[in-house]
């Protein structure tokens, strides 16, 4: 990597729903990674000044908060998930997901209400199921 003090870098998701989006978007942008398709999490940029890194969507908000990044694309829901003190600067309109509360066909769980204190709950957004229950006195 160059310089850290005279590099902006842009963290990407390496894989998953908001990839191809990101790298189109950068694309449009004209700055899109050299190396867009090879595994590398490091790529420099057309802009000798600017890189990107590919991480883990999840892991992005922290990096930026850290200082590790300067700017992330990641998903609203992985900001919410990690507590990062970050600012969101735009929607950008891509890679929106949906979630939901299920339970077995013919459960007679017919409201979080119904649920018992004990519950447990599969999740890749622990932090966000456990407001969500307390709001509504789970």
């Amino acid at each position: 990597m160059k310089n850290r003090q005279t590099e902006l870098i842009i963290a990407m998701p390496s894989k998953g729903r908001l990839r191809r989006p990101t790298v189109r978007l950068l694309s449009k942008a004209g700055i899109s990674p050299s190396n867009e398709h090879a595994r590398s999490l490091y790529s420099p940029t057309v802009i000798p000044w600017l890189s990107i890194v590919a991480f883990r969507a999840s892991d992005i908000p922290r990096l930026v908060e850290s200082g590790a990044a300067d700017l992330g694309i990641t998903g609203y829901d992985f900001m919410v998930e990690s507590g990062a003190k970050v600012q969101e600067l735009l929607d950008l309109q891509y890679g929106f997901s949906k979630m939901v509360l299920a339970v077995p066909e013919g459960s007679k769980i017919s409201s979080p209400k119904d649920l018992k204190a004990k519950v447990r709950i599969a999740t890749k957004f622990p932090s966000i199921a456990r407001r969500y229950l307390k709001a509504k006195g789970v």
